[in-house]
């Protein structure tokens, strides 16, 4: 069921959900972050949508870039990855499949995962199966873009849409 190739990719999921369904309250500081908002639908349940901050960062040394989208109460939180750069540039890009990757996105394109304590969602997995993502602005400070992708790579959730849009304030490094 799990192999050692899942094992690592599970593991981070677990500490992303755990991040995201015990939040410590307080999110994040209001402001100079960026905003995202995401609609998640899960077969038999109402949409339910998100908003919060969204920050990202670029590391230039291991070119990769990611988004950490995080809503004001800190209990419900989604990670975009890009591969291959310390930033994405415009266009359109495919998801893949979270597990499948080890969480390590081939070069130039993404996973996603994520996690919520919204009622109607909790246990649903948020990690992405196969999806897109539109860059449609990219700068060293600010990347703007949509994603849509089917989640629930394990566990229940399969056949769950996430999808949405971010301005990110980014910081390269």
């Amino acid at each position: 069921m799990f192999t050692s190739r899942t094992r690592p990719a599970l593991r981070l999921l677990s500490a992303l959900t755990l991040l995201a369904a015990c939040g410590s309250g307080n999110g994040p500081e209001p402001g100079g972050t960026g905003t995202f908002t995401a609609v998640v639908s899960a077969p038999g349940k109402d949409p339910v949508t998100i908003t919060g901050d969204a920050p990202s960062l670029g590391n230039r040394g291991d070119s990769n870039w990611y988004t950490h989208m995080v809503s004001p109460d800190g209990n419900s939180s989604f990670r975009i990855f890009f591969s291959g750069a310390e930033r994405p540039a415009v266009g359109e890009y495919q998801m893949v499949n979270f597990v499948e990757t080890d969480a390590t996105p081939p070069v130039g394109q993404f996973v996603a995962t994520g996690g919520t304590d919204q009622a109607s969602l909790q246990g649903i997995a948020l990690a992405s199966i196969s999806g897109t993502v539109t860059i449609t602005s990219s700068s060293s400070t600010s990347i703007v873009g949509t994603f849509r992708y089917q989640a629930g790579a394990f566990g229940p959730g399969v056949g769950t849409v996430v999808e949405g849009q971010f301005a990110t304030n980014n910081t390269e490094r």
